[in-house]
């Protein structure tokens, strides 16, 4: 903090605090509190003006197939909002194992033609890909899989359709600033619905509710950030401070010239960390309170919820907050979200995994590098499963502790109460 003469007020910083001795007493008026700030403390890098429009961003996903103009949006966020980052890795988490996972197929087909099938996925399953891939849908919606391999992203690409406006059809694509149609050579990897030209990505429905508490959190950590560089400030209780008689020090003033007309008294030209400034009558060190208060914390609260309830996982799971909460809660939040890790992977399995499958298998057969097989073992073969990722419960002492109850009431059977223990 910066003390010191009072005729600063007059011929610098009029606005602040618009003391002199002609007038008898003290008055205010509107002014620019963080540029006072800057010019008095010397600090720079306040200005703050990014921000990401929840309305705008509501306003594009109720428009039918508006999901286009998004994209820079979701992937602005995705980078950026703690709560979509979280719902990416869990769903990266709960869909896939992070390694080569080896297909299981059903009990008609043989071991040796498994074990084959098998060895055969995991030479060409390439993990970090299918994690990427499986990270854009999820953010961006869809995209396309040429035949040579090329990925391309949703907005290098527009869907051309065929049928009445009130249910058209994709029949094509035109890639990039083609003139030409592609209508085969691809395949098309996206959750678009019935009578929809474009897929809505998994992050989308809780954008509005992300971008509001990203805006939030961002503009006031960079208004505290800038508080926190001013440490302290000087109170003045004593009745001067009111008609600024002489001996008197109040606000803020530079200190620009070497009489100090405030009584000729040292003016505090900085409190600095650990200083000890020698302070006049009826002054006092007051520590600037900044942060947010209960009302704004609630708020924020009720934008993460929003914002899981779009997602449909559980805050908890999305914050990995087991902390609070009873048993019965908890088992049911890790419930919920197992389901919905369980939907995706299921979806995921389908629209990817099998049409991929089906492409390795074919070229495979076709060049002797699976054993002879039968038509109906081939169909079997052509319709691996995957397992996926398994996980405990949040509380597996709990959850252990409930099992001997649940085969005493004749709920779960020994053998599966066995199979759960040893998961």
């Amino acid at each position: 903090m910066v003390y010191g003469k009072e005729n600063a007020y007059t011929s610098g910083f009029p606005v602040f605090g618009l003391f002199s001795r002609s007038k008898p007493t003290e008055t205010r008026a509107e002014i620019d509190v963080a540029g006072l700030y800057s010019a008095f403390y010397e600090f720079s890098g306040i200005t703050y003006a990014w921000m990401q429009s929840p309305a705008v961003i509501l306003a594009s996903l109720s428009v039918h197939d508006g999901t286009d103009n998004l994209i820079l949006e979701d992937r602005r966020l995705a980078r950026t909002c703690p709560i979509l980052r979280s719902y990416l890795s869990c769903i990266e988490g709960g869909i896939l194992t992070g390694e080569e996972e080896r297909p299981e197929f059903d009990e008609v087909v043989p071991e040796d033609v498994a074990k084959a099938a098998g060895d055969l996925w995991v030479r060409h399953h390439d993990v970090e890909r299918e994690r990427d891939l499986l990270i854009q849908v999820a953010t961006d919606g869809e995209l396309l899989i040429l035949a040579n391999g090329d990925i391309i992203p949703a907005d290098a690409y527009e869907p051309v359709t065929a049928g009445p406006d009130w249910r058209p059809r994709v029949t094509g694509y035109k890639i990039g600033q083609a003139s030409t149609v592609r209508r085969t050579g691809f395949h098309y990897l996206g959750d678009r619905p019935a009578g929809h030209v474009r897929a809505m990505g998994w992050i989308h429905p809780a954008m509005p509710y992300a971008a509001g508490l990203q805006n939030i959190r961002v503009a006031a950590a960079h208004g505290l950030g800038a508080l926190a560089k001013i440490i302290s400030t000087v109170e003045n209780s004593h009745p001067d401070r009111i008609t600024a008689g002489t001996g008197s020090r109040s606000g803020v003033v530079q200190d620009d010239q070497p009489n100090n007309a405030a009584g000729h008294v040292d003016s505090i030209t900085r409190a600095g960390v650990g200083s000890v400034p020698l302070l006049q009558r009826g002054e006092a060190v007051k520590r600037i309170e900044a942060g947010p208060d209960a009302v704004a914390t609630a708020y924020e609260s009720v934008l993460e919820r929003e914002a899981a309830s779009a997602l449909n996982v559980p805050l908890s799971e999305l914050r990995s907050d087991y902390s609070s909460g009873s048993f019965s809660n908890l088992k049911m939040a890790y419930t919920d979200a197992m389901a919905e890790y369980r939907r995706r992977r299921i979806w995921w399995t389908r629209n990817y995994r099998r049409p991929l499958w089906r492409t390795i298998t074919s070229s495979a057969y076709a060049d002797g590098k699976l054993p002879s097989m039968s038509p109906e073992i081939m169909e079997a073969v052509k319709r691996p499963t995957w397992p996926g990722p398994s996980r405990e419960s949040p509380q597996p002492e709990k959850e252990m502790a409930l099992l001997p109850a649940l085969v005493r009431e004749g709920i779960l059977a020994p053998a599966d109460a066995a199979a759960k223990l040893e998961k």
